[in-house]
């Protein structure tokens, strides 16, 4: 600056926005069709909605695993930014994860009495319209990557040696068995 101060360089990431993360949630919650779900689930589905490469450091059955290739997604070594372990990112997340799921049920587009079970229900019809038709319009831009999530890799067990916490390297299983 000419006056002789510093500028102070503010860099956004979408790791760590909440509003940003409720609106992944959003994203993963309106595909499962009102379906309740555990909230594991849906902070192991976000993790990959918000860095899709890191899907390639996981393990998948065979036939899901060339479904995935299909999609093209590149692979974190082609990053820009260098991205840490899954298990660092999980662990980063769990607090903006929490404020937007908090945020979702006082919209009451969650419902409350699910999240004390641990389960996600989503309300679609409390959704706002225009934040409705800003899911549908990123969900149809990365359609085949969030029916990959949805619907395939996000239907495997959650814990167990085949769940997806193993499969994601993700810390956390113990809770679940």
């Amino acid at each position: 600056m000419s006056d002789g101060t510093k500028a102070k360089l503010r860099i956004w990431h979408p790791l760590r926005d909440a509003y940003h993360c409720a609106f992944r949630m959003a994203r993963i919650l309106a595909e499962l069709d009102s379906k309740p779900v555990e909230f594991e689930r849906i902070r192991i589905l976000d993790m990959f909605v918000l860095f899709p490469p890191l899907l390639h450091r996981t393990k998948m059955p065979m036939d899901m695993r060339d479904h995935f290739k299909g999609l093209r997604v590149i692979k974190p070594e082609e990053l820009f930014e260098s991205v840490p372990s899954n298990a660092a990112i999980f662990r980063d997340l769990r607090a903006f994860q929490r404020v937007a799921v908090s945020y979702l049920a006082a919209r009451e587009i969650l419902e409350r009495a699910s999240l004390k079970r641990g389960e996600i229900a989503y309300i679609g019809k409390n959704v706002p319209s225009d934040l409705a038709e800003s899911i549908e319009v990123r969900n149809n831009e990365q359609k085949g990557l969030i029916e990959f999530l949805v619907r395939e890799y996000g239907s495997l067990p959650l814990g167990g040696s085949d769940g997806l916490f193993k499969r994601s390297a993700l810390p956390g299983e113990h809770v679940l068995t």
